[in-house]
């Protein structure tokens, strides 16, 4: 196990804000948990922590925005236009993943949230939507 480079401080710091446990970031960085956990613990390091956390949480309303701009303008990219259309089509599968919706195939919807029900209206319209992207992308 060796010791944090400023690189990897960066790293620690942006992956603590975003809630990543300190565990896994020690893997990443390649560092003890307790090296991780005595750095974060540092007055210096929990306001850089928290500053950083308070930016992602200020960006969330226009990255929601952007997502919500590309799965709804989808439509109205030219087909030739493939990269934006994969960059809208992940942002699409993106928003039903979290909904607990996604597209597994063109023609297999999982429900990865057994609790929900899926309305016989919406597995139509995904499926129709994912076949459409698919030959398309």
């Amino acid at each position: 196990m060796g010791k944090l480079n400023p690189q990897a401080m960066v790293t620690v710091v942006q992956r603590l804000a975003c809630g990543e446990s300190q565990r896994s970031v020690a893997k990443l960085v390649g560092v003890s948990q307790q090296h991780i956990s005595r750095f974060a613990n540092k007055e210096e390091v929990k306001r850089l922590i928290e500053e950083q956390r308070i930016r992602l949480i200020d960006a969330v309303p226009d990255a929601v925005q952007n997502v919500i701009d590309l799965v709804v303008g989808m439509k109205d990219i030219p087909k030739h236009e493939t990269g934006r259309r994969k960059l809208a089509y992940n942002a699409t599968r993106g928003v039903l993943k979290s909904v607990g919706l996604m597209p597994m195939q063109a023609f297999n919807v999982c429900n990865d949230r057994p609790q929900q029900v899926i309305l016989p209206e919406v597995l139509q319209i995904l499926q129709r939507y994912t076949e459409e992207v698919e030959c398309e992308v």
